[in-house]
């Protein structure tokens, strides 16, 4: 039998932290094996056989694996042309009237009725 490993020794065997393995295991991913009669603080050792097949399932061979982590996305939004958008603010800015400016728009009569002037 070989010999349990400390997280220490399990870590630098993945090249990771031991914090990265703390995190594994709370995972579940990695097992490990309570030693010490400890209640407060269990003591985990690590079976390097565990640290190697769990190397082993994460083996990828570009082009034959398909990334997990990303999924194709699709939109459901449509097209939306902001030139046009800002165009059509501008022409509704420059048609209408700004307040406080002298400039009133000139009022026509409305047919039939003719215009009063003071005399």
């Amino acid at each position: 039998m070989t010999p349990l490993l400390t997280p220490a020794k399990a870590a630098a065997f993945l090249s990771i932290s031991v914090e990265t393995l703390a995190a594994i295991v709370a995972r579940g991913d990695l097992p490990y094996v309570e030693v010490g009669a400890g209640e407060k603080r269990t003591r985990r050792r690590f079976d390097p056989a565990d640290l190697e097949a769990y190397v082993g399932e994460r083996k990828c061979r570009s082009g034959n694996v398909r990334d997990k982590t990303h999924s194709p996305t699709t939109s459901r939004s449509g097209v939306t042309d902001i030139q046009e958008i800002l165009a059509q603010r501008r022409a509704a800015r420059q048609s209408a009237p700004r307040p406080g400016s002298r400039m009133q728009p000139k009022l026509k009569p409305a047919p039939g009725q003719a215009s009063r002037r003071a005399d």
